[in-house]
């Protein structure tokens, strides 16, 4: 293990993603790190906090999210921001390209055609949060939206693009609607998807302290309660509450192994938990 970086900032660590070989790239507040996996140094960017694109009702300049595509470039979004950044790693620049139709991305997928898929964080026009999605091609810096609400997003095996939020929404690669199905709970920002190489899909949710997983081909789904536990409240002046509150069991990231276990990272409770669907 290694330490990660001290530099002085927000705090939190909100990317991180694989590049090219040797290559894991670190986010969080306006600072950009590589860490080389065979030399194991680190390097360090100033992310711009400038931008064309400034969305005006920003309550900071942090980064959102970052992803890396097959060329090794890595996409940036940021909370004051109606565009993408993205850095070349061989030249050490920043490029912007403006998402003003759009508004303020939050999280990036990389399909496996190339193309990223945007979840919206402050919509343009409204100032809502997680209104559309959007598609950005990094060949031609073209857009594309999709009208459809989501908190989260995932890609089965066959490629389709499936988001989450009231209803659970398939799309093929090009964003046409393909289906839709109910989902047992709405998801909360904060939920995250994943979908396994069986085409398993596994959803957190937040709102019951649980794992939702659908069996492949069908609407059946399975929900897991993971534990809970109740703590005093640091009440605020003029609160009326309880004293004792359950504390939910907020997932922060989810990932798949080769064997088919998915392993979630509880923050709340300091631990990992392995779910084997």
């Amino acid at each position: 293990s290694w330490p990660l970086p001290s530099i002085p900032g927000g705090g939190w660590f909100v990317g991180i993603s694989f590049g090219r070989p040797h290559e894991l790239w670190i986010a969080w507040d306006q600072t950009l790190a590589l860490f080389n996996t065979a030399t194991q140094g680190t390097t360090f960017y100033a992310i711009h906090t400038s931008t064309k694109y400034e969305y005006a009702n920003a309550p900071g300049t942090w980064v959102r999210d970052l992803a890396t595509t097959p060329d090794g470039v890595v996409w940036i979004s940021r909370e004051h921001a109606m565009s993408l950044l993205a850095f070349d790693p061989d030249d050490k620049t920043f490029t912007e390209h403006a998402l003003l139709e759009v508004g303020v991305p939050d999280r990036i997928y990389v399909h496996p055609d190339g193309q990223l898929w945007l979840i919206i964080a402050h919509d343009a026009s409204s100032g809502q949060e997680y209104t559309k999605i959007a598609l950005f091609d990094p060949a031609t810096h073209a857009t594309q939206i999709v009208s459809e609400q989501a908190s989260s997003l995932a890609f089965d095996p066959q490629g389709e693009t499936i988001a989450g939020s009231a209803d659970l929404v398939n799309f093929d690669p090009t964003g046409k609607l393909e289906s839709r199905r109910q989902l047992p709970h709405p998801l909360s920002v904060d939920d995250l998807m994943l979908s396994l190489e069986n085409g398993t899909l596994v959803i957190t949710d937040k709102a019951n302290s649980g794992v939702m997983v659908n069996e492949p081909g069908s609407n059946r789904w399975t929900v897991y309660k993971l534990e809970t536990a109740a703590g005093p409240i640091s009440a605020p002046p003029g609160y009326e509450g309880p004293a004792i509150r359950e504390a939910t069991a907020q997932i922060n990231d989810m990932h798949a192994d080769s064997q088919g276990n998915v392993w979630l990272l509880n923050a709340n409770y300091n631990r990992f938990v392995k779910l084997r669907p």
